[in-house]
């Protein structure tokens, strides 16, 4: 069953980031140009690989906390390493995307969207500072942290694609109801839940 799992759990992915991309591609004027490019199915992808890896070493340092079944750290140096190389890829291709687009990197402008924007590429280009020196990769702690970074980089930047860039471009502001964040904390339990359930029944985490 594992190759069949594998193959469906990539293709659902793919899907759902092309589709989230296509939808917010479909409401021209309504998207902030911050945000708007015709790359963003592609940067979709490109940060949503990014998570996957910041979601294995994360996972992994709690287990291993929890209960002794996290990965080495050697293998989590090699993803660090290999973190820090898609990382810079993808905010390599995003500044250059803004810049070809003519659009200009004023984040030091005090109003929201430029704000977030900067929080959003800040959390990304620390991870790669600190993944490059390999005494950083050496130190599961230290990219356990660039790991929690790049997963609060990515989250902003999929609020500032939703909400943000709406705001921005209909000069109005949105604020979550209570049943918003019931839910949205509900099936983000529900989640750690099966995780560490499935971590403590079956060997996610055996070496080969």
């Amino acid at each position: 069953m594992t190759m069949p799992l594998l193959f469906a759990a990539v293709v659902f992915s793919v899907v759902y980031q092309t589709s989230l991309a296509d939808l917010l591609q479909s409401l021209p004027g309504r998207v902030s140009p911050l945000w708007s490019t015709p790359q963003l199915p592609f940067f979709f992808f490109v940060s949503a690989v990014c998570a996957g890896l910041a979601v294995v070493i994360f996972a992994s340092w709690h287990m291993n906390v929890a209960s002794g079944k996290g990965l080495s750290a050697e293998r989590v140096a090699a993803l660090g390493k290999v973190l820090a190389a898609l990382l810079f890829l993808y905010l390599g291709i995003r500044i250059a995307d803004l810049l070809y687009r003519g659009i200009p990197l004023l984040v030091w402008k005090n109003n929201p969207e430029n704000v977030l924007l900067g929080l959003e590429m800040g959390l990304i280009l620390l991870p790669i500072v600190l993944l490059v020196n390999e005494r950083n990769l050496g130190n599961p702690r230290i990219v356990y942290l660039c790991s929690g970074m790049v997963l609060a980089g990515l989250i902003t930047n999929r609020l500032n694609t939703c909400i943000t860039s709406v705001e921005a471009a209909m000069n109005s502001r949105y604020l979550p109801g209570w049943n918003e964040f019931l839910v949205a904390y509900s099936i983000v339990a529900l989640g750690v839940a099966a995780f560490s359930l499935m971590a403590k029944r079956l060997p996610l985490f055996l070496e080969p």
